[in-house]
């Protein structure tokens, strides 16, 4: 059992993320109902609810919440095209389009970069 500061949302979706990954779908789900329970009560990231959505590899709900988090210059998404729970969006033409809105190039740019450093 995982202790979380009761605040800490981006803790939690990242929590929820690998529950899901893990299989454990019933505890990420409801990690998921208590967001959407704060929604409209309290500030909720974008981004953190892509990594939610990225965990359950729902593609098209992971790409809604990054859109959101980019129109909201969220700057967790620095790392974006790199980062590993989003590496099932490599290759898709929404996630590498919003990568070169981004100023990030494509994901095998953003590889090649950080091969060099």
């Amino acid at each position: 059992n995982v202790s979380l500061e009761p605040g800490n949302l981006s803790r939690k979706a990242e929590l929820a993320n690998a529950y899901e990954r893990a299989g454990r779908n019933k505890e990420g789900d409801e990690i998921l109902q208590q967001f959407a329970g704060l929604q409209g009560k309290q500030y909720i990231s974008p981004y953190d609810m892509a990594m939610i959505y990225a965990g359950k590899k729902d593609k098209a709900q992971t790409l809604n919440w990054l859109m959101q988090a980019y129109q909201e210059r969220n700057g967790r998404l620095a790392n974006l095209a790199v980062h590993p729970q989003f590496l099932f969006l490599h290759g898709d033409g929404s996630f590498e389009a919003l990568l070169e809105r981004m100023g990030r190039g494509t994901t095998g740019e953003a590889y090649k970069a950080a091969a060099k450093s």
